[in-house]
């Protein structure tokens, strides 16, 4: 994997973004240490259980930070439109309601739309500040925001309305998806209480 891909696996995983010092982390861990235990005479299964271990870990742990993260993101966005949309109420331009955002929330969001705020500040338009938040982050819903602010900018129309009607969008989207959840897991536990009940 180069390390451009890992920079962006470990900026979309919040790890900062240092991909050289990942990678030599990693070749020390999976190269270095199964031939340490080598040298020690370890049996053949430990060492290609290193090795196994070492080499598949790092990418599994990384997937699970940016899934953790971009899960939270999400949950995050709707509060974030919202100070968006207060800010334009106010009179601020929507860059500078990005700042607001990176000030107000917590991570991860508040890291995305700092990123996004700086772009536009070293010259980036709005549209590929959020072209590049919503490649980095994988999400449909920067997306969709993107596509709006877009369309707005090119067509016009009223851009707070814009936002508040994505912004209760996603809210209703989320809380379904936590509807679903709650009774999903609710299925698979009685599912196991049907499943162990005859073996008691």
């Amino acid at each position: 994997r180069p390390p451009a891909t890992i920079s962006n696996e470990r900026t979309s995983a919040g790890l900062g973004d240092d991909p050289i010092r990942v990678l030599f982390a990693w070749i020390m861990i999976a190269v270095v240490l199964p031939m340490i235990e080598n040298l020690m005479g370890l049996n053949l299964t430990v060492i290609f259980g290193t090795i196994l271990v070492s080499t598949i870990g790092p990418v599994l742990f990384l997937q699970l930070k940016k899934s953790k993260r971009m899960e939270k993101f999400e949950k995050q966005l709707p509060h974030a439109i919202d100070i968006i949309c207060n800010a334009l109420k106010a009179g601020y331009t929507f860059q500078y309601s990005m700042n607001n955002v990176a000030k107000e929330l917590d991570a991860a969001i508040s890291e995305e739309f700092l990123m996004a705020f700086r772009e536009t500040q070293y010259g980036a338009t709005l549209s590929d500040a959020l072209r590049n938040m919503a490649r980095r982050t994988s999400s449909k819903d920067i997306e969709l925001l993107d596509i709006a602010v877009s369309v707005q900018t090119n067509v016009g129309g009223n851009m707070i309305e814009i936002l508040e009607n994505i912004s209760s969008t996603l809210t209703a989207k989320h809380d379904l998806e936590e509807d679903i959840k709650v009774k999903t897991a609710s299925g698979k536990i009685t599912g196991i209480m049907l499943a162990v009940l005859p073996i008691l």
